[in-house]
């Protein structure tokens, strides 16, 4: 049997300070967002596109662990083994979406991977 929930009386935690980041990012973005765009000499919808390929990235990365969370009714004894199956499952959606928005980050990742399966094979070939 689940110990009982503790209030659902605000309180500082992780969770608020990332949600207050993100209230803070998004007011930035709708204050400054035309002197950013002249600052940073982009074209019109760079900024804009840059923000919501981010959000959607972030979204695809957190997204299963706050349905865990959800489900769990935010207990703080949720299975070690469903928050890192979670966790993993939202990495693996985060590089997918990377991988489908063609984002520049994928291509440095693939490019590294590349890198480590040759220096992996020579090590396999001289150790054979």
């Amino acid at each position: 049997m689940r110990p009982s929930a503790p209030s659902r009386a605000w309180r500082p935690s992780l969770s608020a300070a990332a949600v207050g980041r993100i209230a803070e990012a998004l007011l930035g973005l709708a204050l400054y967002q035309p002197h950013m765009a002249k600052v940073a000499e982009t074209l019109p919808g760079e900024l804009k596109r840059a923000y919501l390929t981010g959000g959607a990235l972030t979204l695809a990365a957190v997204l299963p662990s706050f349905v865990l969370m959800l489900a769990e009714d935010w207990s703080h004894t949720t299975p070690l083994a469903l928050i890192a199956g979670a966790v993993f499952l939202g990495v693996i959606m985060w590089l997918i979406l990377l991988v489908r928005l063609k984002h520049p980050l994928a291509a440095e990742l693939q490019a590294i991977g590349r890198k480590l399966a040759v220096k992996w094979k020579g090590i396999a070939e001289k150790t054979s």
